[in-house]
């Protein structure tokens, strides 16, 4: 019997044509992943130095380029904050730049202080000081001119559409740009969010009614008759809104009937830590979840004296308590401190008592490793269910993201513990720290005579390395 070996030589060929390719494209995707790595590290803050105008940190390093200019007067950053546009004052004047990576790209020198960035990161629409709109693509790094006489500016999320009102014969017009073109869609409101397909078309009639609108003008729900004006929240899809009436917070979503959540001025503990702007007028923000349920709230009409509750899934409220002084959000639920120096947690519906003589206090974002200081100045770790004395004399404290807490002593020593253990001494003379996104920097060697410092960073916890000096803010 003839064996059939060509047969076997083809599929042995095409086995290793499919390996070689294989091999190939994995090689080819680890070089592009590595030669991108910048583009995916967070901008996790700003600083000026003194006297090169502004610098932005990506990851661990500085960037080759500064941003120009004598003062950072606001900066916006994206969802997932890889990108940002910061906005330079000189006097009376405006420069704006769009951050990602290691690249500055100069959008306008003529633009007022309003601007917005969609969440994406996709685009910015600002205003130039002669009343034109424009359009920033921030993948092709090209503006385009939409409109004039224009004034409030929102944004989609996905930065697909603008919505903006403008001043004509005398009428306020509010309008959506969207594919290159402005549609004219009714007159005398003010503009606070669109949804990414336009469903929902948040607006304020002159005497501060929120409505919901439709593509023609048309209202598709009246959600409040006296709107305060000083504070809005929207889910990630836009589609769900807290607001306030002067008295108590609703939440609504899709437009439907109002639910009363809480008494005063509300919001998610995660939007007051992190937050992004979509709108250039007031308080509007885009949360990064959809389901405004089963969070921890805070109120935000005094910031010395907290009231914290919770929402649950049926949107009925569970009242934490009042008088809080600190709070740190862990998963499903808040530890705080009220003003009787009393450490709680609250978890599951169930509020406990842990310790008395709190001061300030932060928390792992399980819940496991708390740490709070004494009127003493004394720091105590807080783990199952017994406290340690782990520091005598300490000035400031900073919580990771990897949940290793980072403190500074009276005498300028700087130390960092995690899960109740205390590491040696990270470094001397140190000033301040700041924690971001899977990096720690700190600063030392602080001069009175030039107001600037030195800058250190890491992202190995506790490896740290030189990166810039003559700082005057961090």
């Amino acid at each position: 019997m003839k064996k059939n070996t060509g047969k076997k030589v083809f599929i042995l060929k095409k086995q290793v044509y499919l390996y070689a390719t294989a091999i190939i494209l994995a090689v080819v995707l680890f070089f592009v992943a590595f030669f991108n790595t910048d583009n995916d590290e967070e901008l996790t803050f700003y600083y000026s130095p003194a006297e090169n105008g502004a610098a932005i940190l990506s990851g661990d390093s500085m960037m080759r380029k500064t941003v120009p200019g004598k003062n950072v007067a606001r900066v916006r950053y994206c969802e997932d904050k890889v990108s940002g546009a910061v906005l330079m004052s000189e006097g009376s004047s405006y420069s704006l730049f769009f951050v990602s990576g290691n690249s500055v790209e100069k959008i306008s020198d003529d633009c007022t202080s309003d601007y917005v960035f969609a969440n994406s990161g996709r685009s910015i629409a600002y205003v130039t000081n002669d009343g034109y709109l424009y359009y920033y693509d921030t993948n092709k790094n090209k503006s385009v001119k939409v409109d004039e006489n224009v004034f409030t500016v929102a944004v989609s999320p996905d930065g697909s559409k603008l919505l903006y009102r403008k001043t004509r014969r005398n009428i306020t017009e509010l309008y959506i740009y969207h594919n290159k073109k402005s549609i004219h869609i009714a007159d005398n409101y003010i503009p606070l969010a669109v949804s990414d397909d336009a469903s929902m078309i948040y607006v304020l009639s002159n005497d501060n009614s929120l409505y919901v609108i439709d593509m023609n003008g048309n209202v598709k729900s009246k959600l409040c008759t006296d709107c305060d004006t000083g504070l809005f929240c929207f889910s990630k899809d836009v589609k769900t809104v807290l607001f306030n009436d002067g008295q108590y917070s609703y939440i609504s979503v899709q437009g439907k009937s109002r639910i009363r959540i809480a008494p005063g001025k509300t919001v998610p503990v995660s939007v007051t830590a992190d937050s992004s702007i979509c709108n250039s007028q007031g308080n509007v923000y885009v949360y990064k979840e959809k389901d405004f349920s089963r969070k921890v709230y805070v109120s935000a009409d005094n910031t010395n004296n907290y009231s914290l509750c919770y929402i649950n899934k049926d949107m009925t409220r569970t009242d934490i308590s009042s008088g809080v002084s600190s709070y740190s959000l862990i998963d499903n639920g808040v530890v705080y401190i009220n003003t009787k120096g009393e450490l709680r947690k609250f978890r599951n519906n169930e509020d406990v008592l842990l310790v008395n003589g709190a001061s300030s206090m932060a928390a792992s974002s399980d819940g496991k490793d708390i740490y709070y200081v004494t009127n003493g100045n004394k720091l105590y770790s807080y783990r199952k269910g017994q406290a340690t004395l782990l520091a005598d004399g300490l000035e400031k404290m900073y919580m990771s993201d990897s949940d290793r807490l980072y403190f500074i002593m009276s005498d300028r020593t700087m130390y960092s513990v995690k899960n109740g253990k205390r590491s040696d001494m990270i470094d001397e003379n140190v000033y301040t720290c700041r924690c971001g996104s899977g990096f720690v920097y700190y600063s030392k060697n602080y001069s009175s005579r030039t107001g600037s410092f030195e800058l250190y960073g890491t992202e190995k916890e506790l490896s740290f390395r030189f990166i810039s000096d003559s700082l005057t803010r961090i």
